[in-house]
């Protein structure tokens, strides 16, 4: 299947990431994405789980409303923001319709869905204050499987890079600049 995502409105610097999760990925694991936004990240994960032959579970966890700094933003460029909606997303992602579960609630709320030590790899990029990156980590550490991967988008972001060491004090996290990884032992 050829890759589409180019074509997506949005943001998404970590096609290395995904590619690298989706050839490292055992069959049967589980991947979440906290901030799908309009699909453009999901799109290529999509590919490549298609491509890959895997049967790799893919969750996208954003509630299709602007919350947060984002609302100030959508106020300010609207343009940005339109067709940011479960349906827009739906039909962006068609062709690959059978690869991604959307689950329209904030990331807070869908960590319940999750059993403790089930996700193999979870990207975090959804709410960027401060509270929200850390509130992710904490909620998401524990639903992390032993050998798991945590990264963060837009670690270049102070207050994220700041979150992720608040809310792992005793944990390594790295930074490449763009993103910060953390191996959960």
């Amino acid at each position: 299947m050829q890759h589409f995502y180019e074509n997506i409105h949005g943001w998404f610097s970590y096609e290395y990431i995904y590619k690298d999760m989706v050839d490292q990925a055992d069959e049967g694991a589980l991947f979440v994405e906290i901030g799908s936004f309009k699909g453009k990240s999901t799109a290529y994960m999509c590919v490549e789980i298609a491509n890959s032959g895997k049967k790799i579970q893919f969750d996208c966890i954003d509630p299709m409303e602007t919350f947060s700094h984002y609302a100030e933003s959508a106020k300010s460029d609207p343009a940005e923001w339109a067709d940011y909606h479960a349906k827009g997303f739906h039909e962006r992602l068609a062709s690959v319709k059978d690869y991604y579960n959307l689950k329209q609630k904030t990331s807070h709320v869908a960590a319940s869905d999750y059993a403790d030590g089930s996700i193999d790899f979870i990207m975090i990029d959804g709410d960027h204050t401060y509270e929200g990156v850390k509130q992710d980590v904490l909620d998401f550490l524990p639903k992390m499987k032993s050998g798991g991967l945590m990264v963060g988008d837009d670690a270049w972001a102070p207050d994220v890079a700041r979150a992720f060491r608040d809310a792992l004090p005793n944990v390594h996290v790295e930074f490449n600049g763009l993103h910060c990884f953390v191996q959960i032992p």
